[in-house]
């Protein structure tokens, strides 16, 4: 398990609670044992010193000592099965032998005590195991406690591992599978559950609205640049139809790309149609839509790879535009798996990673600077499962695709 895990810790809480408990309760338990063999003791003491004093054991003296005298008929059983503890041998003045000791049996103790003339078996009522009952009541109440309190505890944790996968399914574009199970829930980690469900509702509107509104608007750009082409296939004049036909070939490109933008951006779609496409033809389009004279290459002939090719037509449009841009002599070059595109220019003022954020604009004298351009190159490269390097060597630009 995680050792930073929430669980981790309510884990380790728990279990050192309980270890804590059981240690108080057992020097607990010691300690009393402790001081009613204490008490037994001394009672013993004053056993040995009244029949030395009288030569027997009076009622009242029992009382006050809180002893009793065994039966009889219990002592053969209790001596035979008993176990003995603290024997010791004693001698009075007048050289007579005596013998005392303490004999557990069945959790009870029992003074024994042997004279010449007989011997007696002494029951105290605090050596009776009751005494322990109130200490080991007090620590399992305390540890069913603990138990029903680590038990509800992780209880109302676990709906955390179902928020964290309906966090991940969102991420993913998938469904919310738990939505339903927080509906009822009054603790905080229901009401952090509610508040993502309502913000992954409204983010769902906002994204169904946005996408109608930019599908809507592309639609209805569509119509004019279609009618537009028609009409110039109209004119009369053939440079006046080439110009126009041209113009609104670029715009009806655009707005294709614009479409295909938009599917990146919201991550609405993944590449799943690949096929082999010609290096040196994806770069012609992408000149093609840059209005670019032919780049220079250094491409192997016939050389291919394995990808969307409308969408790596919008990442090779983009990084040659920004040759064009920020440099000059432009080149496009591929060795073995890596396609590079260098040209002469500045260093980049910032990391790499500085210009792929989205929505990001630089100025540099009077130039725009990367916008969306990089960040809409470094998400199809990656979904394609490739890399974008960055590095700057005498005075040339690189960017490396592999």
């Amino acid at each position: 398990m995680n050792r930073h895990s929430i669980f981790f810790k309510l884990n380790l809480l728990f279990i050192t609670a309980t270890v804590v408990t059981l240690i108080a309760g057992v020097l607990m338990y010691h300690q009393l044992d402790r001081q009613n063999m204490m008490s037994m003791m001394l009672k013993s003491r004053l056993v040995m010193q009244e029949i030395r004093r009288t030569g027997h054991l009076s009622d009242e003296f029992l009382q006050n000592t809180g002893l009793q005298k065994v039966p009889k008929k219990d002592y053969k059983n209790i001596l035979k099965n008993g176990a003995f503890i603290h024997r010791m041998n004693m001698y009075s003045m007048q050289k007579r032998h005596y013998f005392k000791g303490f004999i557990i049996y069945k959790s009870n103790k029992y003074i024994f005590i042997k004279t010449p003339e007989k011997q007696l078996l002494l029951y105290s009522e605090d050596s009776n195991s009751d005494i322990y009952l109130i200490p080991i009541s007090v620590f399992s109440v305390i540890f069913i406690l603990l138990l029903f309190s680590y038990i509800t505890l992780r209880k109302s944790l676990i709906p955390i591992r179902r928020l964290e996968d309906d966090i991940r399914n969102y991420g993913d574009g998938g469904e919310l599978v738990y939505k339903e199970s927080f509906t009822n829930g009054k603790d905080e980690i229901s009401s952090i559950a509610k508040a993502f469900y309502d913000s992954a509702d409204r983010l769902k509107r906002y994204g169904s609205a946005r996408r109608l509104f930019l599908r809507n608007l592309l639609h209805e750009l569509n119509t004019p640049v279609t009618k537009g082409r028609l009409t110039a296939e109209l004119s009369q004049e053939p440079r006046t139809r080439r110009m126009l036909s041209s113009i609104f070939d670029r715009l009806s490109v655009l707005l294709n790309e614009l479409v295909e933008i938009e599917k990146i951006a919201s991550d609405s779609e993944p590449f799943n149609y690949r096929e082999e496409v010609s290096v040196d033809e994806i770069t012609d389009e992408a000149c093609r839509r840059l209005y670019c004279e032919k780049i220079d290459r250094d491409i192997p002939q016939n050389a291919t790879i394995f990808v969307d090719k409308e969408a790596m037509v919008i990442v090779f449009k983009n990084l040659i535009d920004n040759a064009y841009k920020y440099g000059k002599n432009p080149k496009v070059i591929m060795r073995e798996s890596q396609i590079l595109f260098v040209s002469e220019g500045k260093e980049l003022q910032y990391p790499l990673s500085h210009y792929t954020e989205p929505f990001r604009q630089e100025y540099e004298g009077d130039k725009e600077g990367f916008g969306l351009g990089l960040y809409i190159v470094k998400e199809i490269v990656e979904r394609h499962g490739m890399n974008l390097l960055y590095k700057y060597e005498n005075g040339i630009n690189i960017f490396t695709l592999f």
